[in-house]
């Protein structure tokens, strides 16, 4: 598959998609409550998909 079938956003971007910190998106993912996929660099990244799906769910956000 190509790279670009599956966008994958950077914290600030999810980040401003539910109107929190990164911070917040950050703690969220390291508790497992939003998927992420971890870069050799340390970075998170979170597939495009995946934030969709939440953000259009029955209570549309992640729980903190």
């Amino acid at each position: 598959m190509l790279p670009h079938e599956h966008p994958l956003l950077t914290a600030r971007e999810v980040a401003a998609l539910f109107a929190v910190s990164s911070g917040t998106v950050l703690n969220w993912a390291k508790s497992g409550l939003i998927p992420s996929i971890v870069l050799p660099s340390g970075h998170r990244r979170f597939p495009a998909t995946a934030i969709v799906a939440i953000l259009t769910s029955q209570d549309g956000h992640a729980e903190e």
